[in-house]
């Protein structure tokens, strides 16, 4: 968890470390397909393993990497549309080149703030979100 002056920001599950992508698990709740743990069942809904993996290698090309992190897109329903979330604030933008530049004003207002990979947000806790 990372603090700002308006308390803890969560990193979202869309940051991870690294060059790299969440596993990937077989639903044992409502289906038994797999689901991406970067979307809602609105924007992909559950699948085979083959092409979960064919849509996260697009979430990957698309990947915004940053301080030895990549931001991927979210298709949660955060916002109506595709976007990033900054990880140095509670910022998101939809745009690839503006998310960029943001990242760059962003890190430079917020020194003391470190993006935390991993994804702290699950895909259970996103639904959990969703509904409130």
């Amino acid at each position: 968890m990372k603090e700002s002056t308006s308390g803890p920001i969560l990193t979202h599950i869309t940051i991870q470390k690294g060059h790299s992508l969440p596993p990937l698990h077989q639903c044992t709740t409502c289906c038994s397909g797999f689901h991406c743990p970067f979307c809602s069942e609105s924007v992909f809904k559950s699948t085979r393993n083959d092409k979960l993996k064919l849509h996260m290698k697009r979430h990957f090309n698309r990947a915004v990497f940053h301080d030895g992190f990549s931001i991927h897109r979210c298709g949660f329903d955060c916002r109506p549309s595709l976007h990033y979330h900054c990880p140095y604030c509670e910022t998101t933008v939809l745009r690839r080149n503006d998310f960029e530049s943001h990242l760059i004003v962003c890190k430079e207002a917020h020194p003391e703030s470190c993006p935390v990979g991993g994804g702290m947000y699950t895909r259970t806790a996103m639904n959990q979100r969703q509904k409130e």
